[in-house]
């Protein structure tokens, strides 16, 4: 919980270093045991996507995925499913999106649960838009509280250096952000960026 709060506050350091001690203490607790921890390894991989290490995520909800598989935990199964849809797309692999999020509808219908199933569809339509290569504002909700702050500034035509001072970090970091929020809205400009932005706010 905590690597999750640092991601959506936007502190990749120490989220990743709260990510790294919580994986160190599930590699520990072998798969029987784990069925405790889904919800764990759930917020886990949603702080690594968060952050920018979908790779690391997806192990990490394949593995709850198969210990809520053998418990029979059909509602957690469609969330760690979704958890690895998200990374999928994160890692440019919409058709590998797709497959996670039918999982998903079915054990959604399955379970009979509304909230999962339009988590699903919501989730579709993300995958849907960014194979298709628009731009979509719902994309931005991939984003952590600070890459938002920062493409909010981008959108409204600040530079680095201004948004450094604004925001009270580094050149530097900004640079680091900027790389981040381009991997995870599949861009490669400002001005794709400032587009979405404006997309959102007319939304």
């Amino acid at each position: 919980l905590l690597a999750a709060a640092e991601a959506a506050a936007g502190e990749a350091g120490p989220a990743s270093e709260a990510a790294a001690e919580a994986e160190r203490l599930l590699a520990g607790v072998d798969d029987v045991r784990l069925a405790e921890f889904l919800e764990a390894l759930r917020w886990l991989g949603a702080a690594l996507t968060a952050i920018g290490e979908p790779d690391r995520a997806e192990r990490l909800l394949e593995r709850g995925y198969r210990v809520a598989l053998a418990c029979g935990q059909a509602h957690l199964m469609g969330l760690l499913a979704l958890g690895v849809a998200r990374t999928r797309l994160a890692a440019g692999d919409p058709d590998g999106a797709r497959e996670r999020i039918r999982l998903a509808a079915d054990l959604a219908e399955h379970t009979r649960s509304g909230a999962l199933a339009a988590a699903a569809r919501e989730a579709g339509r993300d995958v849907d838009a960014h194979a298709a290569g628009y731009p979509d504002a719902g994309r931005l909700t991939l984003l952590s509280e600070r890459e938002r702050d920062i493409t909010a500034l981008v959108g409204a035509g600040h530079t680095n250096q201004q948004i450094a001072v604004r925001l009270d970090i580094s050149v530097k970091t900004v640079e680091t952000y900027m790389s981040r929020i381009f991997k995870k809205l599949g861009m490669n400009s400002r001005t794709q960026v400032a587009h979405i932005v404006g997309l959102s706010s007319r939304q």
